[in-house]
């Protein structure tokens, strides 16, 4: 887990920004756009991004962490299951995250049960192996059937 209320350094913040707002209108282009912008990251900035939970450019902040604002913003499960396994090697899938009205606290796993669709929840569990033990009380998107 990062720390509660981590900033992200404003250069790395304007990369990932930008790479949100390249275009809203074509999340295929967004994707693509976010998945280069990580991949040619150093570990270091890697494990910055995925400790942070604010990130700020010139024109914008966004809240949250870095998993949390791509699953809201790019309807993708490419770009959502290669940030899982991104965030796995910190160990930061199980990141605390909530909803568009930050009402919800849940894991990562959680999250995703209930506001994706079923592949990309199978992709996080098999990133998680041993690990998903810990994501207690799953449910489905109906929010009332355990995932055992």
């Amino acid at each position: 887990m990062g720390e509660k209320n981590k900033t992200c350094n404003k250069e790395l913040s304007k990369q990932l920004i930008s790479a949100l707002e390249l275009d809203l209108t074509d999340m295929k282009v967004t994707g693509k756009r976010i998945l280069k912008t990580i991949s040619e990251l150093s570990e270091n900035e890697k494990k910055e991004l995925f400790s942070c939970n604010r990130f700020e450019s010139d024109s914008r902040v966004y809240e949250g962490s870095f998993l949390d604002i791509v699953s809201h913003n790019i309807n993708n499960n490419k770009v959502v299951n290669f940030i899982l396994d991104e965030a796995d090697k910190y160990g930061l899938a199980d990141f605390q995250l909530t909803d568009k009205n930050n009402r919800e606290q849940s894991t990562a796993l959680h999250w995703l049960a209930s506001h994706t669709c079923p592949e990309v929840l199978t992709h996080a569990l098999e990133v998680l192996g041993d690990n998903a033990n810990k994501a207690l009380s799953i449910r489905d998107r109906n929010g009332n059937t355990p995932i055992h």
